[in-house]
């Protein structure tokens, strides 16, 4: 019986992405997109993979901001140090300032930028119920995107699951691609000459 197969892998997935918030060493994405080669070979259904994957989703990043608002004075120390991760945090803090609640949604698709801008919301304060709302559509169009490139990768290869995930990896890679470009040049098109106000959330993350 599939069933309890695709339930157990569900929920091994829901617990990565939840952790993924906050240890985001988790392959999260690679493991959503196995959601929908699943999917697509009728082991898993698709509404109960988005319900549960975005709530997860949304679990964890919930968690991260709760960390940074308990946290408040240590994540203050650390933003000042010179390592990458107080440059992450100062790159979080920048982006928010300039974009407000939306780059918590669009930091869901920035492995690492997610951790330390859900962090860095908490820090500075920012209402829950309007970093919730964010985090909401982040997580929802996040979730969305990985399965269905697991999916379209299950179906165009049928039953072979292994060639199905390499095909929606493969998606994955391109569909990054395409977005560090446009990143890159926005972060460009925004930069002021000597000043590296551009910097991103994506660029010092890593």
């Amino acid at each position: 019986d599939a069933l309890p197969t695709g339930a157990a892998v569900l929920a091994v997935v829901a617990v990565f992405v939840a952790l993924d918030a906050v240890l985001p060493v988790l392959p999260s994405e690679t493991a959503v997109v196995t959601l929908g080669v699943l999917a697509a070979a009728d082991a898993i259904a698709i509404p109960a993979a988005l319900l549960v994957i975005t709530a997860a989703a949304i679990g964890g990043d919930v968690a991260s901001f709760t960390l940074g608002r308990t946290f408040t004075g240590h994540w203050a120390r650390l933003r000042q140090s010179p390592t990458r991760r107080g440059a992450a945090l100062r790159a979080a803090d920048a982006a928010l300032v300039r974009q407000g609640t939306t780059i918590v949604a669009s930091a869901r698709f920035v492995p690492g930028g997610r951790t330390a801008v859900t962090l860095s919301a908490g820090a500075a304060g920012v209402q829950r119920r309007r970093f919730v709302a964010a985090a909401a559509v982040g997580a929802l169009a996040w979730t969305g995107v990985f399965l269905t490139l697991g999916y379209v990768g299950g179906r165009v290869v049928g039953d072979n699951l292994l060639l199905g995930l390499a095909v929606g990896l493969a998606l994955v890679v391109l569909v990054s691609a395409v977005t560090e470009a446009v990143r890159r040049a926005r972060g460009a098109r925004r930069a002021h000459p000597g000043d590296g106000a551009g910097s991103s959330v994506t660029a010092v993350a890593r």
